[in-house]
């Protein structure tokens, strides 16, 4: 199973499988986040879950409130825009515009993964592999705001225990 998310100034994807699938996650996801397919009737259906999002948020008034309040309280930055986007923002995502990012984006030195879960003996190894194929690229400046320096190298959290299924996570910073 294959999913993403996103927070105030971070995306995330992540992949659920059998132990076995390690190397096959691994795959789908430097493929997924160095050479999307992006195709215009998927970026549709995509901004109408947006916007489904973006109205079941805004239809809660406390919740909009603290949206507002944030972005009040983060200014100038730019992470004090809400996540949920505006109308226009939505309408403005096209295929061009998301893959300009890409490379900007999604390299090693923006990288962070976890991963959990019944982990192999070589999952470091298979991961360092996949790590290999994105770009190089310098650490991401932090938010003024957050304190802990950003790390020169992608940064990997591993934990290995008896569970049927293995979590693996990526998102930038």
């Amino acid at each position: 199973r294959v999913s993403a998310y996103s927070t105030r100034d971070t995306p995330a994807f992540w992949v659920k499988m059998p132990p076995e699938g390690e190397e096959a996650a691994l795959d789908l996801l430097v493929e997924l986040l160095t050479r999307p397919l992006l195709r215009p009737d998927h970026l549709e259906s995509e901004k109408a879950v947006i916007r489904q999002e973006r109205q079941r948020e805004l239809s809660n008034p406390g919740l909009a409130a603290s949206l507002l309040l944030e972005e009040l309280l983060l200014r100038p930055d730019p992470v004090s825009r809400p996540p949920i986007g505006s109308e226009e923002s939505v309408a403005a995502l096209d295929c061009a515009r998301l893959r300009e990012p890409l490379a900007r984006a999604y390299h090693r030195g923006a990288l962070s993964v976890s991963a959990a879960g019944c982990l192999s003996a070589d999952f470091e190894k298979k991961l360092a592999a996949a790590l290999a194929l994105f770009p190089a690229g310098p650490s991401r400046r932090k938010a003024v705001f957050r304190t802990a320096p950003a790390p020169s190298e992608p940064v990997v959290l591993l934990s290995s225990h008896h569970k049927t299924q293995v979590h693996l996570s990526a998102g930038w910073r």
